[in-house]
């Protein structure tokens, strides 16, 4: 037994010697990470930057640090433009909550009423409330005496245009939304229906409530240029064709009157009414044919029955719109509307509607032709 161990065991010279090399290679393979960290200096990483930033954070108390691209100055939230109140590094989305609070006749008659606007965080609100600065009351109370006084008297809120409105002392947002509920078809069939409007105060229907007037029917109003002589029996013939003789005034029109005209039914007649609100009135009969959802063959069919009796177009100042306000009419883009606000923004106020010729992107003339009657300059 001893024998047959030694004879397994027993290692020739040649065979001690490869094990001594193997063992110094073992043991010097892992000692030369522990020698080389020895040797070799490492560079210690430099955390100052990372510290920098953190000091800032703590000092801020945990607020968001304003881009380096955001410009803090004192406004008045009444009367800040959109484009300021992306400056100041509010949201477009809070921005556009903002210019519609106000449009819809809202108003912040201290910094702390700032807060009413929902998605504007507590910590914007912190940052920029010492830059808000509202207008003082005695301020107000002279730009009223410097504007012109209002003018009461007899209208009927179911055909009244935008500039009267305006004449009798309403708010912008006041009228507009009277003109959107007429757009969608609404009616006022006595005075009280007028408190529907939200954006009406109480104060200005009590104002004007003595002068509202309603004639019985369009064709004994006052203002006969809305419906010239009609003849309507109420009934179709085979073919669906309604007896209707006479011409309508297409920028005063009410849906009732619309709604008499050969091909047009309700629907229809929302639609057109609908198209002249966003469009801001018609300056040509040509232009209802451009109404979505009516067909060419119904429009050369009520075609000689339209007039333009009326000229009233509501423009939209360019040298204070926001992009959105622009893009919102029929015949301006999206990207249309945001060229107009860059060259603004890039070259200053337009001093004339043919500025828009001088925009390069602007090459179509057809188009200008289109969009200038309803743009201004103020």
């Amino acid at each position: 037994m001893k024998k047959y161990l030694f004879r397994w065991l027993y290692f020739t010279r040649s065979e001690r010697f490869g094990t001594a090399i193997l063992l110094m290679v073992c043991v010097a393979g892992f000692a030369a990470p522990s020698l080389l960290r020895a040797l070799l200096q490492q560079e210690q990483p430099d955390f100052t930057r990372f510290q920098a930033e953190i000091n800032i954070f703590k000092q801020s108390k945990g607020q968001i640090i304003p881009d380096k691209d955001v410009v803090l100055f004192v406004f008045d939230p009444n009367t800040a433009t959109f484009e300021q109140f992306i400056q100041l590094g509010i949201s477009k989305k809070t921005a556009r909550n903002i210019c519609s609070y106000r449009e819809k006749g809202g108003h912040f008659s201290q910094p702390e009423d700032f807060r009413k606007i929902y998605s504007l965080t507590a910590d914007e609100y912190k940052r920029l409330a010492p830059f808000i600065q509202i207008e003082a009351e005695s301020e107000k109370q002279e730009l009223r005496a410097a504007r012109p006084q209002a003018t009461l008297f007899n209208f009927d809120p179911n055909v009244t245009s935008e500039a009267d409105l305006l004449k009798l002392g309403l708010a912008p947002g006041a009228a507009k939304s009277i003109l959107g509920y007429r757009a969608k078809g609404g009616q006022f069939r006595k005075k009280e229906d007028l408190k529907k409007i939200y954006a009406l105060t109480t104060a200005a229907y009590e104002r004007i409530a003595p002068f509202i007037s309603f004639e019985e029917t369009p064709a004994t109003r006052a203002d006969a240029a809305l419906i010239q002589p009609v003849t309507y029996g109420g009934s179709s013939g085979i073919n669906g064709t309604k007896n209707f003789t006479g011409t309508v005034d297409i920028n005063r029109a009410p849906l009732e009157i619309w709604q008499q005209l050969p091909g047009i039914g309700e629907k229809r007649a929302r639609l057109m009414l609908s198209f002249r609100e966003r469009l801001g009135g018609f300056i040509a009969v040509e232009q209802v044919g451009e109404t979505i959802g009516l067909p060419d063959s119904v429009f050369q069919r009520i075609k000689p029955l339209l007039m333009l009796a009326t000229l009233n177009v509501r423009k939209i100042n360019i040298n204070s719109a926001a992009k959105e306000d622009l893009a919102a009419h029929p015949y301006c883009s999206e990207k249309q509307a945001s060229l107009l606000v860059q060259y603004r923004i890039q070259n200053g106020v337009y001093t004339s509607i043919h500025d828009l010729d001088k925009i390069a992107a602007f090459a179509d003339p057809k188009w200008l032709a289109k969009i200038k009657p309803y743009l201004d300059v103020q």
